[in-house]
């Protein structure tokens, strides 16, 4: 997702920013914000989520890392982890793709389809191998059938021998 809109128009911010809005803040510490503040803290939120994701969608390894991928936006709104300053938001507004932050919203659900992608390709190759190994493993099994046909076989031939040498 290089070309993506989202890392050509958005930068964001790095964390931590020392700002006071940067925070891991209880409702009341988050109540007592300014709105310009409470506006700034949810843009960046939702801008850091969507540059993560994108950094997801080009590694399989990163994919199956991360504890949580929101498949919806209630669920991107929702994801809340301190130590990255990925915070959650309310105003639904945000994240409508229908209003400002279109672009970064088509980004997100473009990033859910290339992991999506990426865990399918995954599972279709653990898939393949699996039925590599299970015909591998029919193989071996007939195999061993025949060499005990054999073995038999052989047993009774040299029993016959044996048998017709102690007349």
């Amino acid at each position: 997702m290089a070309n993506s809109v989202l890392v050509e128009t958005f930068k964001p911010l790095p964390f931590p920013t020392n700002e006071a809005w940067d925070a891991n803040l209880s409702k009341d510490q988050h109540r007592r914000l300014r709105w310009q503040d409470k506006q700034i803290r949810s843009q960046t939120a939702l801008v850091r989520k969507v540059t993560l994701l994108q950094a997801l969608a080009g590694s399989l390894a990163g994919v199956l890392a991360e504890p949580l991928i929101p498949q919806d936006r209630k669920a991107l709104r929702e994801w809340h982890d301190p130590s990255r300053g990925l915070w959650r938001w309310e105003d639904v507004k945000l994240d409508n793709p229908n209003l400002r932050n279109g672009p970064v919203i088509k980004a997100f659900f473009d990033s859910i389809a290339e992991i999506d992608e990426l865990k399918k390709g995954r599972h279709s190759t653990l898939r393949r191998k699996l039925l590599d190994r299970n015909a591998i493993i029919e193989r071996l099994e007939l195999r061993n059938a025949e060499l005990l046909e054999i073995n038999s076989n052989l047993r009774a031939q040299i029993w016959q021998l044996e048998t017709k040498s102690g007349d």
